[in-house]
């Protein structure tokens, strides 16, 4: 797959990361995981969104790493 592809994949996965406050804490929704809201101070759940890259864009293990890398470059707004 050519990088237009995966950018656009980063892209959308940013799009749909939220971030909100909820009692005076900011949480952060990302897009591959099941939890409701996380701490944006933790790391990002890698195997979830390895799968989640998997599983719906098909991405193999080379192009997962370039998303998975580009995303934690991009994510924070």
């Amino acid at each position: 797959m050519d990088n237009k592809y995966l950018d656009k994949v980063v892209d959308k996965l940013v799009g749909e990361t939220l971030y909100f406050e909820e009692r005076d804490h900011m949480f952060i929704q990302y897009p591959f995981s099941h939890y409701r809201g996380l701490s944006p101070n933790l790391p990002i759940p890698e195997i979830s969104f390895r799968e989640h890259c998997r599983g719906i864009y098909g991405l193999n293990e080379r192009e997962t790493t370039y998303v998975f890398d580009e995303y934690r470059r991009n994510y924070k707004q």
